[in-house]
């Protein structure tokens, strides 16, 4: 009888993880992001199958940019550990095309999709339950957060129902409450202008209202996780 090898009992984290450790310092939220990472992979590496992946908003920019490089990281365990398939959308043709040039080495096991997130997620929702959902697309504009955080929610409710018992949902760009945060504006009349942004009471940011919508259903966040008065991914699990 032929012993076939198991995933895990050949995967090292810290050997997989090595081409990465740039994005761990504390520059965009990369402590909580890098921890996050730390704590999925071995998961899905331990389900000892295909896994299947979506992310909202594509990775388009290099590892030393700290652009959170989930397309990358992803496409890198899929293809040379679990095998699998992620699916990658963005409404930027240039963020995908971009996408494709930096994680050509994994393309093979990524589907670059162009398109508007919640109407390719309406239209893949129902095609695997997935393993892990990753929300990252709509920019978080911290002068006006809201649009954002209702995108990402409207992007969970398309999907949810296809969650399992073992997904992992994550959620990018969250601040903590009585955060201060140091904001360069992107829009409007005030672009690159510098301003302090108070959180107050409350998250802000694209989980702020992901994040009471899972927790009155039973999920838990990995607030282990976190990194105190840092931009933060939120991490989910039932």
């Amino acid at each position: 009888m032929i012993m076939i090898e198991k995933p895990e009992s050949r995967f090292n984290l810290d050997r997989f993880f090595e081409p990465y450790e740039c994005i761990q310092s504390s520059r965009n939220g990369s402590v909580s992001r890098s921890r996050f990472y730390k704590y999925v992979i071995p998961k899905l590496v331990a389900k000892n199958k295909p896994v299947f992946v979506i992310e909202t908003g594509s990775f388009h920019s290099s590892l030393e940019d700290n652009g959170g490089a989930f397309t990358y990281v992803m496409g890198d365990l899929i293809k040379n550990w679990t095998g699998g398939k992620l699916y990658t959308v963005d409404n930027n043709i240039k963020h995908i095309e971009k996408c494709k040039e930096l994680t050509q080495p994994f393309s093979e096991v990524i589907e670059y999709v162009h398109s508007d997130s919640l109407l390719f997620l309406k239209d893949i929702a129902g095609a695997h339950q997935w393993d892990l959902i990753y929300l990252d697309s709509m920019d978080l504009d911290l002068l006006k957060p809201l649009e954002s955080s209702s995108h990402h929610l409207g992007e969970l409710n398309l999907i949810y129902d296809y969650c399992g018992e073992d997904t992992i949902i994550g959620v990018d760009d969250n601040y903590e409450p009585h955060t201060t945060i140091e904001w360069y504006s992107d829009y409007g009349p005030n672009k690159d202008t510098k301003v302090l942004v108070e959180t107050g009471e409350n998250t802000v940011g694209k989980g702020a209202y992901i994040d009471p919508f899972l927790i009155e259903k039973g999920w838990y966040r990995h607030t282990e996780l976190d990194e105190p008065f840092h931009n933060n991914v939120y991490c989910y699990e039932r």
